[in-house]
């Protein structure tokens, strides 16, 4: 991998919470209550640990057949709802359509003049997750490449049905976006500062002040979302409603069309959208129908194991 896509060593100004986007207001704090409990960071990297394990030694027909990878297509498949992830979703999707099938490795042949310049700026975050690596000759032009058990060139078997693509388009963006966010927390842990280049500066855009990189504009339409859903599912939770997630939302400026689309996404209102995390029932508040969801089954299953697996990982440390 080359450093020659990375935005540089100066260090990101975090004004809201590394993982939720919620507005900070404290000097040197990167991360809110609530997604600085270790119990997140926790559940969240013994979740990738067993996919990869599991990656590492299955050969899987679809990105649903492990509770673990479809937990991660799930997250994968709310993202892609929201603007900014819906093109990373397409660089995806074309590097498994051009890239690892075709066999085209001109990074500029995969993505087209259009889509380019956001290619170049996730792609060190492609190689650091092992989806692919890349190598940039002394002209600029950008070569992918495939390492031994490239994810990428397993999902070649997905692909064979719409409903396969879509699902490893959504498996393969939640498995990008949960890396970042294990990475960055992570940094935040030992040195308490994120560097432009790691973690979710890899993944978020990048504000500039004087032609300097100085923060990140947070796709807070979904990390708000996807920060709930895991600190609540490592907290031992089993269901909320909506009063719990509106409260949670609108402290992270969801609100009015933001929050509708939110809860249509848990609901499985918004058209397209198919996930497993969660049902839901309505009941009445003083003639209020209110939605209660509750976490599938599972989902349950998977974080028992998980909190077993960091249990048995913390003895051994």
């Amino acid at each position: 991998m080359s450093s020659a896509l990375e935005v540089g060593t100066s260090f990101v100004e975090l004004m809201r919470c590394a993982v939720c986007g919620i507005r900070l207001y404290s000097e040197g704090v990167s991360r809110c209550e609530w997604c600085e409990d270790p119990m997140v960071h926790n559940l969240l990297h013994s979740l990738l640990e067993h996919v990869d394990e599991f990656l590492a030694n299955h050969e899987p027909a679809t990105p649903r057949e492990d509770l673990g990878m479809s937990f991660i297509t799930d997250i994968g498949e709310l993202a892609a709802r929201h603007t900014y992830f819906t093109s990373l979703a397409k660089i995806l999707t074309l590097l498994i359509e051009r890239g690892a099938v075709k066999r085209i490795s001109d990074a500029e042949r995969i993505w087209g003049d259009y889509l380019m310049m956001e290619a170049k700026r996730v792609l060190p975050l492609f190689a650091k997750v092992g989806l692919c690596s890349f190598k940039v000759d002394g002209n600029g032009h950008i070569q992918i490449e495939w390492p031994p058990g490239s994810i990428i060139k397993r999902a070649k078997a997905w692909l064979q049905t719409e409903s396969g693509r879509n699902e490893t388009a959504s498996f393969l963006l939640g498995y990008i976006l949960l890396h970042a966010l294990d990475e960055t927390m992570e940094i935040l842990d030992s040195q308490k500062k994120l560097a432009f280049g790691q973690g979710i500066a890899r993944l978020y855009p990048v504000e500039y002040r004087d032609g300097k990189p100085s923060g990140l504009r947070m796709p807070k339409g979904i990390t708000a979302v996807v920060s709930f859903i895991l600190g609540s599912w490592a907290r031992g939770w089993n269901e909320f409603d909506e009063f719990t997630l509106h409260k949670f939302l609108d402290y992270r400026g969801l609100t009015g069309r933001e929050y509708t689309q939110a809860v249509g996404l848990l609901s499985q209102t918004v058209p397209g959208i198919s996930h497993s995390l969660v049902e839901f029932e309505t009941y009445s508040n003083g003639g209020v129908p209110v939605k209660r969801f509750r976490y599938s089954e599972p989902v349950r299953n998977l974080r028992d194991r998980l909190i077993g697996r960091a249990r048995e990982r913390g003895e051994r440390a």
